[in-house]
């Protein structure tokens, strides 16, 4: 076990130093239950955790501290913020986190989830990092590259400090290779239609299939998903540069979140979601092919 400070004051800034500690620390939590994980069911019928609570509680306190100008959207918490909160929150510096993304395969004790924390500051998410506790593999972004660390399974050999990352490559070209993997949603793999001659993948995690996309695991990837799934990878992948454009109309996925982003309207069913389902491509002309021969 490391040290991990009491709170974090006035944590406005992206810091590694301060960030790679809470994020293997929140890992630790999660694998405390994770061999007899305790299911939940929210009123959509989403399942949720005590790890999932226990994480977000932990990295609430060392996050959330709007008097310093710092503030925290969380999953599991940020139904029961106010309209004022959220309205600072836009405007000043946030922290986005997923305490469990992937909280079905964790459930069922399957290895695909991961802690998520990105950086939000006036509105445009900056940097983000992500820890497959389970796999022990870290990704996470520091001044316009991303990286991956392999960390190992073992806890005990967690160190709380940078060790020897791995930047991560852009695309190798622009078409969609033979054989490649396309990693599609639940709703896609349910209800829609998929007429690509590519192998397919539905993990139930969004930062393992974006962190896996940013790996060159995946030849493109096609979901939809909230604000706390996406807010630490996308500037991932934005760095790689990954091809980012919504299914329906092939207009660009911005790092910038507004109305052409996500849904914003207070009460919406829908409220943080991206618009539609996004296309993650190597180029414009692969992310066209991709929605040309997928339907919902």
């Amino acid at each position: 076990m490391f040290p991990v400070r009491g709170t974090m004051g006035a944590m406005t800034q992206w810091n590694l130093n301060d960030l790679i500690p809470l994020i293997l620390e929140s890992g630790r939590i999660g694998l405390s239950y994770f061999d007899y994980p305790e299911k939940e069911f929210k009123a959509d019928d989403t399942i949720v955790t005590l790890a999932d609570k226990s994480i977000e509680d932990f990295l609430t306190q060392q996050l959330n501290h709007p008097e310093h100008g710092s503030y925290l959207l969380g999953e599991e918490t940020i139904a029961q913020q106010s309209e004022e909160y959220l309205a600072a929150a836009f405007q000043n510096t946030a922290w986005i986190i997923d305490p469990i993304d992937g909280t079905a395969p964790f459930s069922n004790n399957l290895p695909n989830w991961g802690v998520s924390v990105g950086l939000m500051q006036a509105g445009v998410l900056k940097e983000g990092i992500v820890f497959l506790a389970a796999l022990g593999e870290l990704y996470y972004t520091d001044r316009g590259i991303t990286y991956r660390e392999k960390l190992g399974t073992d806890p005990e050999r967690w160190e709380a400090r940078l060790g020897h990352p791995v930047a991560l490559l852009a695309p190798e070209g622009p078409d969609l290779s033979r054989g490649c993997m396309v990693s599609i949603s639940q709703q896609l793999a349910r209800f829609g239609s998929y007429r690509l001659p590519f192998y397919v993948q539905v993990t139930g995690s969004s930062v393992f299939n974006m962190t896996r996309l940013a790996a060159g695991c995946y030849g493109a990837m096609l979901t939809r998903f909230k604000i706390w799934d996406f807010a630490a990878c996308l500037p991932m992948l934005a760095n790689l540069g990954w091809v980012m454009v919504f299914h329906g109309n092939g207009k660009p996925m911005s790092l910038t979140m507004d109305e052409a982003a996500i849904i914003l309207v207070a009460g919406h069913s829908d409220r943080w979601a991206s618009l539609d389902h996004v296309v993650f491509a190597p180029s414009s002309q692969a992310a066209d092919y991709v929605r040309a021969n997928t339907s919902f």
